[in-house]
């Protein structure tokens, strides 16, 4: 089974050294991990999945993509909040930026092969495409016409942006897709999980770290006396 904390926590100690305290002017972008392979193509499709994590007042907005050359739809969007819980009970919004249809709540209410995880996802908040006007497939989020939807969760008494963030990286907080229509026989779908971010900035970085150590070796050689 895929133990989604064995992987994060690690990345998650790197990154908060890399990255320092979050701020709440700027989206953390998180990528995913399949948990199942139906399709067989499921890694092939995860790299394209993402959600964009951003602070509201009061309220944290997580804004799910899918750009990439597979077409897939995500269908069905879920939340395994921890306790103390960081998110208000029925405070669900659902904002249908562009190309879809979704509603609070969705059907089934947990994600599909929740015992793949450890330990299992259990949902506490949802969203899921509407099957009216165009078909559920047609509403999800899919890889062309620029698809968005953001769904915005209010904060608990006493819970932080940067909370979320931590508890993201800890694996504690898990946000699952369901992704439907991947490509093989008879459309067939996969679930995934959102993993700890890899910053952009990160190639840079050791580019730059070996850099130094170049010039410091040069320089040191530089220094030394010839008997």
């Amino acid at each position: 089974m895929f133990d989604i904390r064995a992987r994060l926590i690690p990345c998650a100690a790197g990154l908060a050294l890399l990255l320092g305290p979050a701020t709440a002017a700027h989206a953390v972008t998180y990528f995913f991990n399949n948990i199942s392979n139906v399709s067989g193509i499921a890694g092939q499709v995860a790299p394209q999945l993402s959600v964009d994590v951003t602070a509201q007042a009061g309220a944290v907005r997580f804004t799910f993509n899918n750009n990439g050359p597979i077409a897939p739809s995500i269908t069905d969007i879920y939340f395994d909040d921890p306790d103390p819980k960081l998110f208000v009970i029925g405070s669900t919004t659902v904002d249908n930026i562009s190309g879809v249809s979704f509603s609070p709540n969705a059907s089934p209410p947990n994600l599909p092969n929740p015992n793949n995880v450890v330990p299992a996802f259990n949902a506490a908040f949802s969203a899921d495409s509407n099957s009216q006007g165009g078909g559920t497939l047609t509403n999800g989020v899919n890889n062309v016409g620029g698809d968005s939807v953001a769904i915005v969760l209010a904060l608990t008494a006493g819970s932080t942006f940067a909370g979320v963030l931590s508890e993201l990286g800890a694996g504690t907080l898990r946000i699952g897709l369901h992704v439907q229509g991947i490509p093989g026989i008879n459309g067939t779908s996969d679930s995934y999980i959102a993993t700890t971010p890899v910053p952009a900035a990160l190639p840079l970085f050791v580019t730059g770290v070996v850099a130094m150590g170049l010039l410091r070796r040069r320089r040191k050689n530089s220094n030394l006396v010839t008997a």
